[in-house]
């Protein structure tokens, strides 16, 4: 079976202990809470640098495939309002890579590329113009997906010419389900869900 993962990827002038701020903070109106307790944990979220200007906010390693889902609507929320721009990336079986732009456009309307082994499935390329990096074109997009794959995270390395997204920070999961530490600049939440009485742990009342 391949890899089931979707996380987040912002564009802002925040710091990751700014976001993990921010984060712990939706967390919290979700009855979910920072524990000082590996043991007790029973979620994982890290939140690294991701190139120039960028964040990775990756939910649930412990069992990424649960992020796919965004139960509780955290991903959601945090690409609606946590930067100026986001990306939310799913990757599905390691067969394809779908990429969201979420700019502040209706929420079901967001410009997205389909990706497979063999390039680009769907979506239009002209949206995403704005997030290209200097010398880069939208022709270029099609281009740096066109290699074949035999693993979609493969094209993990062509987000960084085209805007400036490192993804070298997901090779920190691995380190961290294996019990070692993780690089200096990674903010790790260990998390655990405490209802109040007659509340549930889910997504805040509107």
């Amino acid at each position: 079976m391949g890899l089931f993962a979707r996380f987040v990827c912002l564009r802002g002038e925040v710091t990751a202990n700014d976001l993990a701020g921010t984060v712990k903070d939706l967390l919290r109106q979700r009855n979910v809470f920072e524990t000082a307790d590996p043991a007790a944990a029973e979620r994982l979220l890290m939140i690294a640098p991701a190139g120039d200007g960028w964040l990775l906010v990756f939910d649930h390693l412990e069992d990424p495939s649960v992020a796919m889902g965004d139960a509780d609507g955290l991903l959601e929320e945090i690409g609606r309002t946590a930067g100026n721009l986001a990306l939310d990336i799913f990757v599905a079986d390691s067969d394809e890579l779908i990429l969201f732009l979420n700019n502040g456009s209706d929420w079901q309307a967001r410009p997205s590329l389909v990706i497979g082994h063999r390039g680009l499935k769907g979506g239009a390329s002209e949206p995403w113009q704005r997030l290209l990096l200097p010398g880069q074109s939208v022709d270029d997009i099609g281009k740096a997906f066109a290699k074949t794959t035999t693993f979609i995270e493969e094209h993990f390395a062509a987000l960084k010419p085209l805007f400036g997204i490192d993804l070298a920070a997901f090779n920190e999961v691995g380190k961290i389900l294996n019990g070692q530490p993780s690089a200096p600049d990674v903010v790790l939440l260990r998390l655990k869900a405490v209802p109040a009485p007659g509340q549930s742990v889910g997504p805040p009342k509107p």
